[in-house]
This record gives structure tokens, sequence and C-alpha cells, in this order.
């Protein structure tokens, strides 16, 4: 696999690829109804590691994002209620900071989706390290990087870019999925279908100001 252009987007190294084309694309750009511009996440006189306004990144984030925040309300992936270890998912475990990645599809990714780039095989994300399904492309330490394709929100059924139907299993939600009920991101699990609500969206029931969690 060509990994030439290939960038991870992990918690300590936030702006691993950000180049001059990024902060214009980002300075210009306008995300539901909020101008999003460089100096509402860094400060160009200091701040923080790579500039940012806050120590913290899933700080910097809810600050926009939380209850009553300038933009859409979010909150991170996280369960306290599952039978296997409790996890969290912040933010940069799904979302790139600063653009719509090139996906597997030929499209862009949207809502920021993927932090794994690769501008030649298509955007990637890098799961958990319980990952125990099929994996081409094994991650240093565990979990593997794993095609994802999100290109539009309102697809459902085989169609569907939140939980996909049938191998590969790339979408938005069940691409990192292998202890869940429904919608993993393999077969190997007979009991765990693939059928469940599959004529509504994920986020109809799962909602993102709650963590995703019913």
């Amino acid at each position: 696999m060509n990994t030439c252009n290939r960038t991870i987007w992990t918690v300590p190294a936030l702006l691993l690829a950000i180049n001059v084309s990024a902060l214009i694309a980002v300075a210009q750009t306008t995300r539901n109804a909020v101008k999003v511009e460089c100096a509402l996440c860094h400060s160009a006189h200091g701040g923080f590691s790579f500039l940012i306004n806050q120590a913290d990144v899933e700080q910097l984030c809810q600050s926009c994002h939380g209850p009553g925040g300038i933009a859409s309300e979010a909150a991170v992936h996280y369960n306290d209620k599952t039978q296997y270890p409790v996890y969290r998912i912040s933010c940069l475990g799904c979302h790139n900071a600063h653009y719509d990645l090139f996906n597997q599809v030929g499209t862009n990714n949207i809502e920021l989706i993927s932090n794994v780039r690769d501008d030649v095989n298509g955007a990637k994300i890098l799961t958990p390290a319980n990952d125990n399904g099929p994996c081409s492309d094994p991650a240093p330490g565990g979990g593997c990087f794993r095609f994802q394709v999100f290109a539009d929100r309102t697809l459902t059924g085989a169609q569907s870019n939140w939980a996909s139907t049938a191998p590969p299993y790339r979408g938005a939600c069940n691409v990192c999925h292998t202890r869940t009920g429904h919608h993993q991101n393999n077969d190997l699990d007979p009991n765990a279908d693939h059928t469940h609500n599959i004529n509504k969206v994920c986020t109809s029931c799962h909602l993102h100001t709650k963590g995703f969690i019913k």
C-alpha cells in the first residue's frame, strides 16, 4: 500500500500535516453557519502545544461544541454501562482537525470524519486495540487502520454511510465495532446482525449530543 501521503491525526500530534492550503481552506470555511477561522482554535503568538488555545484538545473542541457553544452540540463517545471495559473515544478518535478527506470511493468524507489521511488509497480510521476482525493494515501496538467512507449522512439500507450492511464494513459507525450487538465490522459473531434498523440513520436513535449511547 502506498503510504507516502498518509497522516495519522492523534491527540499529541494534532497538526502533523498542516500546510498553507489547509489553513486557507479552514479560514474560508463556514460549517453549520459558523465561520471557522484559525483563531478559533489557535493563537499566533503563544498558546499550548501547536499553538492551540487550550492545553486539552477535547476541552478545546467542547468550547464550541459543548452545551451553549457556537457550533452544533456534540459529546464524546463514552459508555460506562457496557459489559466490557469502559471506553471513551474523544474527538480525534473519529475526526481530523482541519478538512474533509478524500475517501476510498473517490469522493470526500463529510463532517471531518476519518483521522488517517491517505490521498492515494482513501481515508482510514485507526480502530481500537480490541479490534479482532480481519485486518490488512495492522496498527503498531494493536488495532487496525480501516477504510472509512462517510460522504452522505442521509442514505440508509445497503447504501448507508453510517453502518455498512455488507463487506467491506466501512461505515462511519460500524467500521470500529467488534463487540456491539449489531453492525460489527466483520462476520465473526453470528449473533451480531447487519439488518438492525437499516432503514434509519444511526443518529435518529443514537444522538451525538448523548455520546451516541441510546
